[in-house]
């Protein structure tokens, strides 16, 4: 099976291959093509990321868990 026009618009623009994405992000942009479709719209890339957006592994603010800043001193762990 083929990869839509969209869907190789979406690789392109955020510069990743397909098995970079989550699996259920391809259904995401079927459902997306679906809907589109249905309401007489052409699925577009600017549509579509207007519809949806990248989301961050954590909060802009916060540290990503299990890393911890240069220098801090390694907490003691359960598995010693």
């Amino acid at each position: 099976m083929s990869f839509t026009d969209l869907e190789i618009a979406v690789f392109h623009h955020l510069r990743l291959a397909p098995s970079q994405l989550h699996p259920n992000s391809l259904a995401f942009l079927r459902a997306f093509e679906i809907t589109a479709d249905h309401l007489g719209l052409a699925p577009t890339l600017p549509l579509f990321f207007y519809a949806f957006k990248l989301q961050r592994s954590c909060p802009r603010d916060e540290k990503a868990k299990g890393k911890l800043p240069k220098g801090a001193e390694q907490p003691p762990s359960k598995f010693g």
